[in-house]
């Protein structure tokens, strides 16, 4: 289940508006498919804060990047893919 405190993150956008300035943690899981390579990162307001990449040399690959940052009430957070590319799927649960 989606842990969603203070109503920031929007399941339509994929975007965290932070409703607080506070400490933040951010966990993102991606899967890739059909021996893709992509590299991703945890963007709050345009930078890349943490990132991670994945080559799969085989059928499917997984790889997770988590991020705790300091975020001012109202800047936005959001998963970005910078180098391959994506076919957008967000997954809310």
């Amino acid at each position: 289940e989606l842990l969603n405190e203070g109503e920031g993150y929007d399941i339509t956008t994929g975007v965290f508006t932070a409703p607080t300035a506070g400490l933040y943690m951010f966990t993102v899981h991606m899967c890739n498919y059909y021996s893709r390579y992509i590299q991703y990162g945890i963007v709050v307001e345009d930078n890349v804060v943490a990132s991670s990449s994945q080559a799969v040399r085989t059928y499917t690959s997984c790889s997770s990047v988590n991020a705790v940052v300091r975020v001012n009430k109202g800047e936005r957070v959001y998963v970005k893919c910078t180098v391959g590319s994506l076919i957008q799927r967000i997954v809310n649960d």
